[in-house]
């Protein structure tokens, strides 16, 4: 029997679409993959979404996505999906470094600065995370929060964020009432 060699060959970034206006790898002249498609098994693999172990089917993901998921055999929770299961479960409020950021706001009468992306776009942050870190805050009895906002354009569109801040700033008018928030 003739041994038969193998290759495997990941092509980052090498997309399969829904082969119409937009699918540039489609649209493309590209003979030698191509060919390779049409003579060589091959098989295509789904790198967003829940296959990756994003949130949803919905969150694009992006390389290191990619590259975490492939070939470890199973799916393993990531980015935004890790961190709703952290709230889900209540482990992130029973980190030592949870913890310490609280009793030292507590000890030293200081406020708790959070600072990081708004945005829902689930690669990089999602808003909810923010307001439940904030939430928690104020319910372990922090008397200030501080919230300095950085604005991503990446994971969701550009104009976008104004939505955001929006958002943002509706959940602060309720929940402000004993000035918990200062700017």
């Amino acid at each position: 029997m003739k041994k038969k060699r193998i290759a495997l060959v990941v092509l980052d970034g090498v997309g399969i679409g829904n082969h119409d206006k937009g699918d540039m790898v489609f649209n493309a002249y590209t003979p030698v993959l191509s060919d390779l498609l049409d003579k060589c098994e091959h098989v295509k693999l789904k790198a967003h979404g829940t296959a990756v172990g994003l949130a949803s089917d919905a969150d694009m993901g992006n390389s290191e996505v990619g590259h975490n998921a492939l070939g470890c055999g199973q799916i393993i929770s990531q980015g935004a999906k890790l961190v709703d299961e952290a709230f889900s479960s209540g482990d992130i409020f029973r980190t030592e470094t949870w913890h310490k950021l609280v009793t030292n706001c507590k000890e030293n009468d200081s406020v708790i600065h959070f600072i990081g992306l708004l945005s829902d776009g689930n690669v990089h942050s999602n808003i909810k995370h923010l307001l439940g870190l904030i939430s928690k805050a104020k319910a372990e009895g922090l008397k200030q929060c501080r919230i300095h906002i950085l604005l991503d354009g990446r994971d969701v569109p550009s104009d976008s964020a104004m939505q955001y801040v929006n958002t943002l700033e509706e959940f602060i008018q309720k929940e402000n009432s004993d000035s918990f928030f200062s700017c």
